[in-house]
């Protein structure tokens, strides 16, 4: 996972990290707003209480994971709330882990759908580029053998070219070689077969993990085709970004969907939204509790 994730920033242009940089907040603080609201109403609505929708499925599923998410997540729980912090960890996990096989199922329905490079809207399909701007198609994209990167022009040439060259041929190899099995790996580790059952006992808790995922990639889309990015990358980066189990569940996002020179954008919902959403669960609980 290191591997993937030091190949695809140094290997990123500099161009087009200065153009996605400020437009993708827009969608990342939408999303996270639409899907909190819509899950707070649907799970009122349907019986299973705005503060158990919000707070158990809709935090832990746009939290940025289990380490940087539900970890601290149930220490804010636990100090605000009373109870123990190993409780609720149990209580958040599943819904992470629900969210994360539906958002690499929707990556995988992305890849089928775009990989002829279809286009059923101006602005749909990037083929792996996420901004929508006027400009040298050169600077946006990378190339098989980098010459240059984000670090050599923001630190002077602190590191040698010679070494981000390294980098993004070691990111080549290992993001068509070992990837697959990387996700087997996560896949036996991670997922839980019998807290799976418990939980699809009650109809609704499915439901809402479902609908927690598709609200976030359908918007987050949506707001980044209005900021003049592409819909399904920013659906990618951000939506599912967000929705799927931090670090290892970028590397199983982006190798699903096809597009791994998108990590740098996925690292940056996981662990910056996820930030937001541990300070707007903080905020909320003296609100729902």
């Amino acid at each position: 996972m290191a591997s993937l994730i030091a190949g695809s920033i140094l290997g990123m242009p500099r161009a087009l990290l200065l153009k996605a940089g400020a437009r993708i907040a827009v969608p990342l603080l939408g999303t996270i707003a639409v899907v909190f609201i819509t899950l707070g109403l649907i799970g009122a609505a349907l019986g299973y209480g705005l503060r158990e929708s919000v707070l158990f499925v809709a935090a832990p599923i746009m939290g940025g994971g289990v380490g940087a998410g539900v970890v601290p997540m149930s220490q804010i729980y636990e100090s605000q709330m009373g109870g123990e912090a190993s409780s609720y960890v149990a209580t958040l996990i599943p819904a992470v882990i629900i969210a994360n096989v539906l958002t690499i199922f929707c990556a995988g329905i992305f890849n089928g759908i775009t990989y002829k490079g279809q286009q059923f809207f101006v602005g749909f399909n990037g083929n792996g580029q996420i901004v929508r701007v006027a400009g040298k198609a050169e600077d946006f994209s990378g190339k098989p053998k980098p010459t240059g990167g984000i670090f050599n022009v923001l630190i002077i040439g602190l590191l040698p070219e010679s070494f981000e060259d390294a980098v993004s041929t070691w990111f080549g190899f290992v993001s068509g070689t070992l990837t697959p099995a990387l996700l087997v790996g996560i896949s036996i580790t991670f997922f839980e077969f019998d807290e799976l059952g418990a939980l699809l006992s009650d109809w609704r808790y499915p439901v809402l993990v479902l609908l927690a995922v598709v609200v976030a990639v359908v918007v987050s889309g949506a707001l980044g085709w209005l900021v003049k990015m592409y819909y399904v990358e920013t659906s990618i980066a951000v939506g599912m970004g967000m929705t799927d189990m931090g670090g290892t569940g970028d590397v199983a996002v982006v190798s699903a969907a096809n597009r791994l020179e998108l990590m740098p954008f996925l690292q940056v919902s996981s662990r910056i939204g996820g930030a937001l959403v541990l300070l707007l669960v903080s905020l909320l609980i003296p609100v729902l509790n």
